[in-house]
């Protein structure tokens, strides 16, 4: 679904990804009735077709991703339609009432698909010597200042986005935040997410005003 098309090989993909989540939670869940399951689905090529997705089984939870500008959009200074993004996430939260609902937030760092290597043999995951820590944090740290001012701009729609998923029941958000070298310290913009969803009734300005003096945080 993560394609700006609506259709494939001639057929919505709206329609085509119901159909065959469907028949296959069918299968799953009458085998493992309790058994908790995602659709991880991409707003891009489904955004107008809506009415297919209506017909997702309720048992099945939805996470959503792509589903329009800050703070769903990989790049945190795409800000130009927030009324837009608002009314989709009104949509797409009443679309099924009563079935569990999420959706992945990003607008943070993210890996550098065209350098990306494979492991070439076992690792373990989140550790590295201290010497790549080094040769990696200069530019870390400068992805990370782009990204802190975007979140000192916008950040509040963070806030005003986790109020609405709050406001229904069976909700969850999640982030996509990748290579953000949390070795040397949590930046702030992912501390700002956490405890926007912590507690999404406060004001922006007190959650910005305590986050950013807290002992841990990297700035």
């Amino acid at each position: 679904t993560e394609t700006g098309s609506e259709t494939l090989d001639g057929r919505l993909i709206a329609e085509a990804v119901t159909e065959f989540v469907n028949r296959t939670a069918g299968r799953l869940l009458e085998r493992r009735p309790g058994l908790r399951l995602l659709f991880g689905l991409h707003a891009n090529s489904v955004k107008n077709r809506l009415e297919y997705i209506a017909r997702v089984d309720p048992r099945v939870a939805i996470i959503w991703e792509n589903c329009g500008d800050f703070p769903y959009h990989s790049l945190p200074d795409r800000v130009g339609d927030p009324a837009g993004t608002r009314a989709f996430t009104d949509r797409l939260l009443a679309l099924r009432p009563g079935a569990p609902t999420g959706a992945v937030l990003k607008s943070m760092t993210q890996l550098d698909w065209g350098r990306f290597e494979h492991q070439t043999g076992p690792a373990l995951l989140g550790c590295a010597s201290e010497s790549a820590i080094s040769a990696r944090l200069p530019l870390a740290r400068q992805v990370w200042r782009y990204v802190q001012g975007e979140w000192l701009a916008h950040g509040e729609k963070c806030l005003e986005t986790a109020r609405q998923y709050a406001s229904q029941e069976n909700t969850a958000l999640y982030n996509l935040l990748e290579d953000g070298l949390f070795e040397r310290g949590i930046p702030l913009p992912a501390a700002l997410f956490a405890e926007s969803l912590w507690d999404c009734s406060r004001d922006w300005r007190d959650i910005l005003r305590e986050t950013a003096q807290r002992p841990d945080i990297v700035m």
